[in-house]
């Protein structure tokens, strides 16, 4: 009686050990970053930039309902404009949305899956500010209907 009674103790054991270890990876995968607001005030600069250059691409012509890192990377390259700030691509992951003429850009960090900013072009100031609140994903949840 001793016996399985010390063997059920170790099986306990293990399932805590496997179940806290399993855990522990799925929290770090979506942990929270601190990030400096001068860094972010930069990216929210470079995104307000990189969207009006993007978007002057595409005017006269429909905008694809989704303009990947690459595609912007080629546009400002085609367009030769002198971009240092382009490098921050290297370091964080950005798509520009499009709806009904409107544009909105979504930036997150993917070593964390952190959102780190969600902005609206039809807005004058950065929309939401992401990296303060511990977000995460990558959809853009803003509201078109502030455009119109």
């Amino acid at each position: 009686m001793r016996r399985s009674g010390y063997n059920l103790h170790i099986v306990l054991l293990a399932v805590f050990v496997l179940t806290t270890s399993t855990t522990c990876a799925a929290l770090d995968s979506n942990s929270c970053r601190e990030y400096s607001e001068k860094d972010m005030g930069q990216l929210a600069t470079f995104v307000r930039v990189t969207m009006d250059i993007v978007s002057s691409t595409y005017m006269g012509e429909p905008a694809p309902a989704l303009v990947t890192e690459e595609n912007i990377k080629e546009l400002i390259k085609q367009r030769g404009t002198p971009f240092k700030e382009l490098e921050l691509l290297d370091q964080y992951e950005l798509n520009m949305v499009t709806h009904e003429g409107q544009w909105a850009t979504v930036v997150w960090d993917s070593a964390n899956n952190q959102k780190l900013l969600q902005d609206l072009r039809c807005t004058k100031l950065l929309d939401e500010p992401s990296w303060r609140t511990c977000a995460h994903g990558h959809e853009l949840t803003l509201d078109w209907s502030t455009c119109n």
